[in-house]
């Protein structure tokens, strides 16, 4: 047997016989490997943010500052406080003070007298 003879094919005929959009093999494995690159540093950036956000929850969890519904209502209460002392300190609150006796001035006592004088 004889081989096989290769048939004459010019450069150009070789290259329109391939569609233009088509990567050779080398092509294609550097571009498998850079997406696999930059997948992988995204994926260690990814690990590293995981990482700080975990460290930054369970410093919250440990640390003694208030949560913000408790700075709301410590904000109320110091609110109702001053609302208290105003009152108290107003002609209204001043003439209820010496009506009334020392045992009786009371958080609840000031809140009724200060409602029976805003009526």
């Amino acid at each position: 047997m004889s081989a096989p003879t290769p048939t004459p094919r010019t450069d150009a005929a070789w290259s329109s016989s391939f569609d233009g959009k088509q990567l050779s093999a080398g092509q294609t494995a550097r571009a498998l490997r850079e997406c696999s690159q930059k997948l992988e540093s995204e994926l260690a950036a990814l690990r590293s943010e995981n990482a700080t956000l975990r460290a930054a929850q369970k410093a919250c969890e440990a640390c003694d500052e208030p949560t913000a519904f408790e700075v709301r209502q410590l904000r109320a209460e110091l609110a109702a406080e001053r609302a208290r002392l105003d009152w108290l300190e107003s002609d209204a609150g001043v003439d209820w003070q010496w009506s009334s006796s020392a045992l009786t001035i009371r958080r609840a006592v000031i809140d009724a007298a200060m409602k029976e004088d805003a009526q």
